[in-house]
């Protein structure tokens, strides 16, 4: 086939197909984040936002204190206790702003432990899960105290038991397992006996209290259903170490895995037609996923229906939200650079980077001019960095985008602050819009010496920590 007709029947694949897929497919309504557009401008709260973020340089990531606070308050319903997902979106103002409503923290490597204590979390709010917890932080977490270590796999109980011994003291333990949902190298399994005999183990060593049991589903929870055969998985070996050891755990942690309702992983037939066509993927139905208040009173309900029934006494019951308690709270704030035009759609070129939220490129995520014309475009929207692989976006079609728009690129609160690249750019900054409208900076932009403050040269002078100095973490 020419090359010629093979662009000309390409193009009129692309045309018919953006036809077919109809607007309010591929858009979600700004009012799922507390947003709207008055007079074709996105507002919060009756004030545009790009008066309230003009002052925010870009690309920054803006936390809505309000629905932040929101999502937390309906976690924390019918006396689920909450624990911080310190992974999901390590800022410390946020954090901290959490731990101030009652979240403790639940922590999985020696960095997100130090960082718990250095915000001044009592040990009993700390909860350290993990695959890779160093020796020195287990030592740490011996000596301070806190809530429960969960045991992750045979070899880390031995490591645990002799970081006890050399800080001499006991240690409150839990049991992590894994059931239908992720196994691999977290837990032990509940279905070839590793559970049971782990927690054998685990009760004949003086230096543990085994107070806790944890399972994290892993795999996303989006309705009742997925629910109930979660916790049905974990209650059912509850029962089993009962009859088999006379255990109970006095802390029932369940973990997190609740999916954002705005949010959907992209198939592949979504990304081959994206690539193929720019067509944009179909949006999510908000309301076929559970909302953090929901999953709270099942998990509420269903753990106490069943200690009742087996007249025994319900443990404390955990929760560790991340991605449903931070993500739709937060998104992206980045501006155009530039418009390539091309014959079947145009490139939206951002200053932000699929660097800064890889995971933007494999899911749904809804984009939000700050200001909307009228007039309609077809773009791939790409980033800044000198590959292919850069591009959030393989197909959006919305308003018109121009050179120097504000784009708000939406759900960025789980796992793009924690999993950002530096690629010759730095990572963005965090504000928070507080409630009362005010702009609060939680985290500055990246200057360019933060990229290089650590190297020296050859001639062993460190010419970028002057200019620029950066505090070292400390042990």
């Amino acid at each position: 086939m020419p090359p010629g007709l093979k662009q000309v029947l390409k193009n009129a694949g692309t045309q018919y197909l953006q036809r077919m897929r109809s607007a309010d497919r591929i858009a979600l309504s700004p009012d799922h984040w507390e947003l709207e557009y008055a007079d074709d401008r996105l507002c919060y709260r009756g004030m545009p936002l790009a008066d309230l973020l003009s002052a925010v340089r870009t690309p920054s990531h803006i936390v809505l204190e309000s629905l932040l606070l929101k999502n937390l308050r309906d976690f924390q319903v019918s006396d689920c206790d909450v624990f911080l997902s310190y992974k999901t979106n390590p800022v410390p103002g946020l954090l901290q702003l959490l731990h101030q409503k009652g979240a403790g923290a639940e922590v999985v490597c020696e960095f997100e432990l130090w960082l718990a204590l250095r915000l001044g979390v009592s040990a009993e709010r700390i909860i350290y899960n993990g695959s890779a917890k160093s020796d020195r932080s287990l030592e740490q977490a011996v000596a301070a105290g806190v809530l429960a270590v969960h045991v992750n796999h045979s070899e880390e109980i031995r490591r645990l038991r002799g970081a006890a011994q050399r800080v001499g003291k006991q240690v409150r333990v839990g049991l992590r397992i894994a059931g239908s949902g992720w196994g691999g190298q977290f837990g032990f399994s509940i279905a070839n006996g590793a559970a049971l005999a782990a927690l054998r183990e685990l009760l004949a060593i003086p230096e543990f209290i085994v107070t806790s049991l944890h399972c994290h589903r892993g795999v996303p929870i989006h309705t009742a259903a997925d629910i109930t055969q979660h916790v049905r998985e974990v209650l059912s070996f509850c029962d089993q170490a009962a009859a088999a050891t006379g255990w109970a755990p006095v802390c029932l942690d369940l973990g997190g895995s609740l999916a954002i309702p705005t949010v959907r992983p992209l198939s592949a037939r979504d990304i081959k037609l994206g690539w193929a066509f720019c067509l944009p993927p179909e949006a999510p139905d908000p309301t076929a996923s559970l909302r953090p208040r929901d999953f709270a009173l099942q998990i509420a309900e269903q753990v106490r229906d069943h200690f009742s029934a087996v007249n025994r006494t319900a443990p404390r019951l955990i929760v560790e939200p991340g991605r449903a308690l931070s993500g739709n709270a937060q998104f992206l704030l980045t501006q155009v650079v530039d418009v390539r035009s091309e014959e079947a759609f145009d490139y939206a070129i951002l200053d932000a980077s699929a660097c800064h939220a890889r995971i933007m490129t494999d899911e749904f995520h809804q984009i939000l001019p700050l200001k909307r014309t009228s007039k309609q475009g077809l773009y791939r929207v790409v980033g800044p960095v000198c590959h292919t692989g850069d591009v959030i976006s393989r197909g959006y079609r919305g308003c018109e985008i121009q050179a120097g728009d504000r784009l708000a690129l939406m759900d960025s609160g789980a796992y793009c602050i924690a999993d950002a690249a530096q690629f010759s750019s730095p990572r963005p900054g965090v504000s928070l819009v507080r409630e009362d409208l005010t702009v609060s900076e939680l985290r500055s932009t990246e200057a360019f010496e933060d990229l290089v403050h650590l190297d020296s040269l050859d001639d062993g002078t460190h010419p970028f920590r002057s200019q620029h100095p950066v505090a070292k973490l400390g042990h």
